[in-house]
């Protein structure tokens, strides 16, 4: 039988309200960043000749121009001249000198019609909620003393409940650190700059009523843990890295935001069917 008691609502209810603000703060900065980075949708033209799409010819363009020409005979063929500094080549004229591939001529004038998983305004709605939720339960542990934490973790053997514990705490992580990519880009001195922050905010972390355990240790054994825990953190957010392309980062973390809540779930529904 379950019962509740008004007291276990005091014990958590402070970092309760604070992760849920903070969650909340999350969320709305997501939708900001969002709705920074959207663009109106153009058709998507390819220049003949250009090595991209809507990108010029690379001709000297004090000389000569591209034009297409239209008489009454349908497309010019010839050389003409219009005054005495600019001459302009037809597009079948400049064809029959010297030929463009026929990938230059599949993709004119066509419309994108393929879009990234993250453009995609259901994923997105999605993705935000997900990762709100996740950061949210970061924050909920982070803030939870110690020796409360019991509620979050499954009763098992000790050993299990530290892989279950790795696993919900990578897998936020993974999903934090993969959304800070996703949005900033990556390069080597973002890369830097990430890890830079990535090692402070794991420093600070040991000043929460969470890490309270970390005072158990002596100074050298606090020394030894704290930069074991910093390396692997620092090689992680370098792995993390590695996924290089948006649409890798934002399946990165979409996936382990999902994880991380689906495990959370579970541990509750089974610390409440064990009572």
């Amino acid at each position: 039988m379950i019962v509740f008691h008004i007291q276990n609502l005091e014990l958590f209810i402070k970092q309760y309200l604070a992760a849920t603000i903070l969650a909340v703060l999350i969320y709305l900065f997501l939708t900001h960043l969002f709705n920074r980075r959207e663009r109106p949708t153009f058709p998507w033209h390819k220049s003949i000749g250009s090595s991209g799409p809507s990108t010029p010819f690379k001709w000297n363009l004090n000389l000569i121009e591209p034009r297409i020409i239209l008489n009454s005979k349908g497309y010019s063929t010839s050389l003409s001249t219009i005054g005495s500094e600019y001459q302009f080549f037809s597009l079948l004229f400049h064809y029959v000198e010297s030929g463009f591939p026929a990938v230059t001529y599949s993709s004119l004038t066509t419309r994108r019609n393929h879009f990234e998983l993250f453009e995609n305004e259901i994923m997105k709605a999605f993705f935000k909620i997900f990762l709100a939720v996740s950061a949210w339960e970061g924050l909920l542990f982070i803030f939870t003393p110690y020796k409360f934490l019991g509620a979050f973790i499954p009763h098992f053997s000790t050993d299990l409940n530290i892989i279950v514990a790795l696993i919900m705490g990578i897998s936020i992580f993974e999903s934090s650190v993969s959304t800070v990519f996703f949005f900033l880009g990556i390069s080597i001195q973002k890369l830097l700059y990430v890890e830079l922050i990535v090692a402070a905010i794991f420093s600070a972390s040991f000043l929460t009523p969470a890490m309270s355990w970390f005072s158990s240790y002596s100074p050298t054994g606090k020394v030894v843990v704290f930069f074991i825990l910093l390396i692997l953190v620092v090689i992680i957010t370098f792995l993390i890295s590695q996924l290089r392309t948006r649409k890798n980062l934002f399946k990165s973390a979409f996936s382990f935001s999902i994880l991380s809540y689906v495990f959370f779930v579970l541990i509750i529904i089974f610390n409440l069917v064990r009572i």
